[in-house]
């Protein structure tokens, strides 16, 4: 299956049936120092192994929560979908959007994670737990021992390199909002891209 279709398959079930999708956000930590492009190579592997599957790797904190992560899911998805992706790589587009970048040199500079790591965030999209658990178990057969945290991978180291200033997120502060002010500034600047698009 074509990335293309995997993404309208995805972003369909996302959209309609939300229970049917798995989303895993996560800051992994390795036990030593590995190459970036073996991390990547292995999780481009793994990913083959299923198309409905989707991944992206980022330097830790950078998402504002679970909304954020969702959203830039959302918004990578619709983009293929709809043919109008930045990048022709799925991991790249999600980073994109996450940052709220429409470069992706810019993209990488707030998000990347250098030439080697031995902690980053994990961002899995799949069909099923079953996928995301065998992907774990591929990080652990590769790189050994893989500590796994869901609740410390976000952040909000964004906010100023977006350069969020606190008059911004006062002005969008009310009461009966389901958004705090710092994610509705995130959401506004990634639903931009769009636009631009």
């Amino acid at each position: 299956m074509a990335l293309e279709d995997a993404c309208k398959e995805l972003l369909s079930a996302l959209i309609s049936r939300r229970e049917e999708v798995c989303i895993f956000a996560a800051h992994v930590s390795l036990k030593s120092m590995v190459s970036t492009r073996e991390l990547v190579k292995v999780m481009e592997s793994s990913a083959r192994e299923s198309s409905s599957i989707l991944w992206s790797i980022s330097r830790p904190r950078i998402p504002l929560s679970s909304r954020h992560v969702l959203h830039a899911f959302y918004h990578s998805l619709k983009a293929f979908a709809l043919k109008r992706n930045i990048s022709d790589k799925f991991n790249i587009e999600f980073l994109l959007r996450l940052s709220c970048r429409d470069q992706i040199k810019e993209a990488l500079e707030v998000c990347g994670l250098g030439e080697t790591a031995e902690s980053f965030c994990l961002y899995v999209i799949a069909r099923s737990p079953g996928l995301i658990d065998a992907l774990l178990s591929r990080l652990t057969s590769c790189f050994g021992d893989v500590t796994i945290d869901e609740g410390s991978c976000y952040g909000d180291c964004l906010l100023s390199v977006l350069k969020v200033c606190e008059e911004e997120l006062s002005s969008s502060e009310y009461g009966l909002s389901a958004l705090g002010p710092q994610l509705k500034s995130i959401l506004t600047r990634m639903s931009l891209l769009n636009v631009k698009r």
